[in-house]
Parts: structure tokens; sequence; C-alpha cells
């Protein structure tokens, strides 16, 4: 677990007091508790204090020395409403779920998560040429499965689903020029 310690030193704000900032943190099904001190240079694991110093190389890039140990730390995903970190770690891939303070609050109050606002319709993100298509009305969708390719400034972008869907239309064909915010695919 002292490898998911490395991404933590990005988070943290440094002021003229000591800032405490507190994770849980879930890989392969083990929970951590992990508390950072920005201005110690510590980081506190299920109870147990370790020294961390953070080289900042590049905005996603950053060597790591936890406990006496060096991490090359290259942040690779962030999704902030599922959030899920990825990391590649001394070329390791890692996945971790970050739950910060307030998500415990809200848990411990009862509320788990919000609803998701509902997805009618799949809008063109820039303007563009439809190059493909591979659905149609009626197929069932999972978040992230692709709708169609849309080629812009000499690039393929192949939008994909934002959410568990199912095509109720399609407004457009291959070959087709479109307007940014275009509707491209509606859905039930």
């Amino acid at each position: 677990m002292a490898d998911f310690c490395a991404q933590l030193s990005g988070n943290i704000t440094f002021t003229a007091q000591i800032i405490y900032i507190m994770y849980k943190v879930k890989a392969n099904e083990k929970e951590f508790e992990i508390t950072a001190a920005a201005q110690t240079g510590e980081v506190i694991v299920n109870g147990n204090r370790f020294p961390l110093h953070t080289e900042k190389l590049t905005d996603r890039y950053r060597k790591i020395t936890l406990n006496g140990k060096v991490y090359d730390v290259l942040l690779e995903a962030f999704d902030k409403a599922q959030k899920v970190v990825t990391l590649r770690i001394n070329g390791e891939r890692k996945t971790f779920e970050v739950k910060d303070r307030s998500d415990e609050l809200l848990r411990q109050f009862g509320i788990h998560s919000f609803p998701v606002p509902k997805v009618n319709e799949l809008k063109s993100p820039m303007p563009g040429l439809v190059v493909q298509i591979p659905v149609k009305a009626g197929d069932t969708l999972s978040k992230g499965d692709p709708v169609l390719v849309l080629e812009a400034m000499k690039m393929e972008n192949v939008l994909k689903a934002p959410a568990d869907v199912v095509i109720k239309s399609v407004h457009c064909e291959p070959g087709q020029a479109v307007e940014k915010n275009a509707v491209l695919v509606r859905f039930e």
C-alpha cells in the first residue's frame, strides 16, 4: 500500500499551518486509512508513520521517496466521478478507489451516492465528419462502449456511451459533416 502514498503528495496544499488530509483507499480488496501531513513531510498509513518526499517532474509524473524507498509514479487516469485513480508505479499499473473525508461523512449519514442524471442524447463535441457508426436503434450499450467515430482536425475521435444506455435513434450517417453540439444519437 505504500505505493499509493506517492500520489497523495500531489493533492496536498502547503500553507503556514500543518494541514492533515485523510483518505480511505481501496486496492485489491484491501482498505487503508491514509493521512498526509503537508508540512511535516510524512504520511500515516493505518496508524504507522512514514517519511515522505516528493519531487514533481511534470504535471503527471513524480519521483516519490517513501520510508527510504524511491518510486517513479505516473498518473495515467483519474475518474473524478467514480473516484478511481490509475497510476503506473515503477512500471506496474495499479488502480485505486479513493474516498476523502467528505465521502466518509456522507457514508456515515447514509448518503452513499447521488442519483446519476439521465443522459438522453449524444452531441458532437466539435465540428467534424462522421466516419463510422457501429450502433443502430435498439442496441444496448455499456458505459464507455463506442457509439460513433468522428473525424476532426485529421484525427479520429471515438465518441463513447456516457452511461449504460439503449439507442433510441441515430441522427447522422457516415460521411456526413456535423457542427458542434449537433445531436448525433438519442438514448431511451
